[in-house]
Formats: structure tokens, C-alpha cells, sequence
């Protein structure tokens, strides 16, 4: 049987309601494809605290507090984050993040924080709702599984599917990816998530290698050894291939200057489509945007499209420019 599978933009969106609903929820998936920024974004949203346990580095003790005696009877005495839960006067998210990893006596410790919503005698408030996640067993991550009975604390358990589009979305709203590494991944959306466990010393692509690429990459290197450790040697190979691509693409001024004569680049290759319309909304301002629209206008459609959304992700008060006022008339239908 097998898991729901949703993408970043519809977790977010069922993270917001189970907060609401104060409902456990359990995310799994591979590692590094973003469940914890997701949990964090959810938080800063919905204006909850956060309180992160990682229950892989906690002994049984730590989550029913350290005991004590006092006149005579066994009492509970907790840690920081414990007493986080028990007095927390406004929403709060509590954050079990790695669960799966835990042993299983841990595991078993936590039953009674999500189910009774109990720390021993101490009582969580009702402000506190719990999400966890975990990796998958087949990830190499130590993961060996989840005992059932803490299963079921969980309503519901939701598997996150990484999506180009989810992606690209948080990436051209940060606003610190560089272009060029947004346009290969649309050119490649395939290796935004390639999970290849292995024993070896070596880094596969997922969202949070092909960051790490893009902080390498806004630094000015882009030494393949670099990017190969980074995300792994197939990556950096056709990372490294597109990046030349890139840099014979028709200068950005120019075609600003002249958008009605300035050359189109080789419209066959898919390679550099990707790479003209990643350009062109990197460039693409109040003051330019009638001239960017007059060249993506000579472009097929499908990535005069692209350039366009991609420039308004960047900037949105570009949708009340008149130039994107005429061009979203004309394009009404492809849109």
C-alpha cells in the first residue's frame, strides 16, 4: 500500500488547515527535498512559535523529563523544550523532525507527548500541535521504521514529492538562486530530486545539494569538482555543459537596445531557450520590461511564456506595467 503523495505547494497547504485543526501530521520522503523548510514556512505563516526535538539524539528520558524525588514521590523535572510544550500561551508548532531515525525506545517515549498529550503528570497545552518527519527506509538514512502504535498518532501521513514548479516558485521568490542554475533546472527537471543512496563519500541532486550549487555558484565558482561534490559528478557534467551555453548567449544590454534587431539565439536547441528566457527575467525591470516583451515576442511561445512568469515571480509590481498590461491581452490564451 502505498503512501499520498503531494508536492511542496499542496503540503503547505494541508500543513495550514492541520495546525488549524490542531491534527498530527507525519511527512516522509527522501532526504533534503525541503520537509523541514516547509514546517518553518508553515510556522511563520500561520504566526506559531516552533520548537524542534530531534528524537534520533535523545535518550527515553528526554521526552518524560528527568526524575526526581520529592517528599517522598517520584516527580518529573523537564528539560527546555519539554517545558516549551507544557506552558506555551500561544500556537505553537512542536517539531519531531528525523523520527523515523530514532530507536525505537524513543519512539515509544514520544507516544504519550502525541496521543495523551501528556509529559508524565505535566499536561501540554492546547495552544501545541505536533507534525514529525521522517526519511524513508529505502533512503540509506537509518531509518528502520516507525512503530506502529506511534503510526497512528499521525492523521494524516503524507509523502512529499519534490515538483519543478514548487521549486523554482521559492527560488525566484528568495531571490539568492542565480538564473542560470533556475534555467538548467527547468532544462533538466529531472535531476531536481535523483536519490541514489550509497556508502560511498558522495552527494546526489536534490533541493538541498542543488542549493549549496547556487551558493558556490553566486560566489563566481563553478570549479566541477566543486559542483561534483555538491549534487555529484552527472550533474556537475551537464551543469558545467549548459554553463557554456549560458555564456554564449546574445548580450542582455544589446538585446534591450534593439529587441527588434537583436540576434535570436539557436531556437532548435532546448539547451538554449531555457538559457535566453532564464536571462532575460533576470534583467527584466520596470524600466525595460516593453523591450524585453518586444524580443520574447520573437520567441516561440512556450518560453516568451516563461520569461514572462519568470519575471514577475522576481518582481511582481511588473504586472503593472503597461507593457505587461498589452502583452497579457495578447497572451491571454497561452497563460
Amino acid at each position: 500500500m502505498s503512501m499520498t503523495t503531494v508536492t511542496t505547494k499542496q503540503l503547505f497547504t494541508i500543513l495550514v488547515n492541520a495546525v488549524n485543526l490542531k491534527s498530527n501530521t507525519l511527512i516522509v520522503g527522501s532526504p533534503g527535498i525541503g520537509k523541514s523548510e516547509v514546517v518553518e514556512a508553515v510556522a511563520a505563516q500561520t504566526n506559531h512559535d516552533l520548537v524542534i526535538f530531534h528524537p534520533v539524539t535523545m535518550d527515553p528520558t528526554d521526552a518524560k523529563g528527568l526524575p526526581y524525588v520529592n517528599k517522598g514521590q517520584a516527580c518529573y523535572l523537564l528539560d527546555d523544550h519539554l517545558a516549551k510544550l507544557v506552558n506555551a500561551t500561544k500556537p505553537t508548532i512542536a517539531f519531531f523532525d528525523d523520527l523515523g531515525q530514532a530507536p525505537a525506545a524513543v519512539q515509544a517515549a514520544c507516544m504519550q507527548i502525541l496521543q495523551a498529550r501528556r509529559i508524565n503528570s505535566h499536561v501540554v497545552s492546547d495552544h501545541v500541535t505536533f507534525i514529525a518527519a521522517t526519511n524513508r527506509r529505502q533512503d540509506g538514512s537509518g531509518v528502520s521504521g516507525i512503530l506502529e502504535a506511534l503510526k497512528s498518532r499521525f492523521r494524516p501521513i503524507l509523502e512529499l514529492e519534490p515538483d519543478l514548479d514548487s521549486w523554482t516558485d521559492w527560488a525566484l521568490k528568495q531571490g539568492n538562486m542565480p538564473a542560470e542554475l533556475i534555467a538548467f533546472m527547468r532544462f533538466k527537471p529531472n535531476l531536481l530530486n535523483d536519490p541514489k543512496p550509497s556508502k560511498e563519500m558522495v552527494n546526489f541532486p536534490c533541493p538541498r545539494t542543488i542549493c549549496a550549487v547556487g551558493t558556490w555558484v553566486n560566489a563566481g565558482i563553478t570549479d566541477p569538482a566543486v559542483i561534483a561534490g555538491c549534487a555529484g559528478e552527472g550533474f556537475a557534467t551537464e551543469f558545467i555543459t549548459f554553463l557554456k551555453v549560458w555564456r554564449k548567449l546574445p548580450n542582455i544590454t544589446q538585446v534591450i537596445l534593439n529587441p527588434d534587431t537583436a540576434p535570436i539565439p539557436d531556437m532548435s536547441e532546448p539547451s538554449v531557450m531555457y538559457a535566453i528566457a532564464g536571462a532575460l527575467s533576470k534583467h527584466a525591470t520596470d524600466t525595460n520590461f516593453d523591450s524585453i516583451l518586444k524580443y520574447t515576442d520573437r520567441l516561440p511561445v512556450e518560453f516568451n511564456v516563461l520569461t514572462v512568469k519568470d519575471s514577475i515571480a522576481r518582481n511582481p509590481e511588473l504586472c503593472s506595467t503597461k507593457a505587461f498590461i498589452k502583452w497579457a491581452e495578447k497572451y491571454n490564451n497561452a497563460l
